[in-house]
């Protein structure tokens, strides 16, 4: 799992639609299950074929219906629930609310 900065969720939603982070210092692969941060939105993700937001802010991400778990939203693609932890706490760290 790599954690990967974005300026906006768009850029976040397109990188996770090509499967490539274009980066000031490089590219680099974005792959399922990897994190997203958009510190300017406030939004941290995790990355999928329809990218799902963990923060209450999403952007252009994708959120779960009402009702539905984050990892049922991700279909099983995810490595482990360490992901969505993880997410999670990065989230936290910048004070920014995540959904339950």
């Amino acid at each position: 799992m790599s954690t990967h900065t974005f300026p906006t969720s768009g850029d976040a939603y397109d990188a996770c639609q090509t499967g490539i982070h274009f980066a000031f210092d490089g590219e680099y692969p974005v792959e399922t299950g990897d994190i997203l941060v958009i510190e300017k939105e406030k939004v941290v993700g995790i990355a999928d074929t329809r990218p799902v937001a963990v923060t209450k802010e999403r952007g252009h991400l994708h959120t779960p219906a009402a009702g539905v778990a984050l990892c049922v939203c991700l279909e099983g693609r995810l490595p482990s629930m360490d992901v969505i932890d993880q997410a999670k706490k990065l989230a936290a760290e910048r004070g920014w609310p995540v959904r339950d």
